[in-house]
C-alpha cells in the first residue's frame, strides 16, 4: 500500500522508458551487424559491457554473430575470468581473447586500442586466405 506523500507522491513506475531505450539498442545492434564488414563487442566483463552481450543476445535471438572481446589485462579476479569463461562458453560466444601489454594506467587506454587492432588484423588475414578459420 502506498504511503500518502501528498505533492511528493510518485506515480507508479512504468518501464516504458527502459523497453523504449531497450528496443532502440537492438535496433542499433542490428544494423551495426548488417552494416558493418568489421564487427566485435568489446567485453571488459564489468556491468556495462555485460549488458551490451545480454542485449546482442536478445537483439539476435539468443546468437551473437560476431566475435566478443575480451582485452586481458591480468588483473582481474579470479572470480571474473571464470565468469568469463563460463558465460562465453555457456552463450556460445566466438570469444577472444586478447593480452593487453602491461604498461602505465596513464597510457592503457593505447594499449587496450593496440590489443584490438591486433585482433582486427588477424581477422583480416584469415578472411583473405581462403579455406581458413577465424580462431586464433
Amino acid at each position: 500500500m502506498r504511503a500518502n506523500l501528498g505533492r511528493w507522491a510518485l506515480p507508479p513506475p512504468s518501464m516504458d522508458h527502459l523497453d523504449e531505450l531497450e528496443a532502440q539498442s537492438i535496433y542499433i545492434l542490428r544494423e551495426a551487424f548488417a552494416r558493418l564488414k568489421k564487427l566485435a563487442l568489446l567485453w571488459s566483463l564489468g556491468k556495462d559491457s555485460n549488458v551490451m552481450i545480454w542485449l546482442a543476445r536478445k537483439a539476435f535471438f539468443g546468437r551473437v554473430p560476431f566475435p566478443a572481446l575480451h582485452v586481458d589485462t591480468g588483473k582481474k579476479f579470479p572470480e571474473m575470468y571464470a565468469f568469463r569463461d563460463r558465460y562465453g562458453k555457456e552463450w556460445e560466444l566466438d570469444l577472444k581473447i586478447e593480452p593487453c601489454p602491461p604498461i602505465d594506467s596513464r597510457r592503457s587506454d593505447l594499449a587496450a586500442g593496440r590489443a584490438l587492432r591486433r585482433a582486427q588484423d588477424r581477422r583480416t588475414e584469415a578472411r583473405a586466405r581462403p579455406n581458413t578459420a577465424l580462431t586464433d
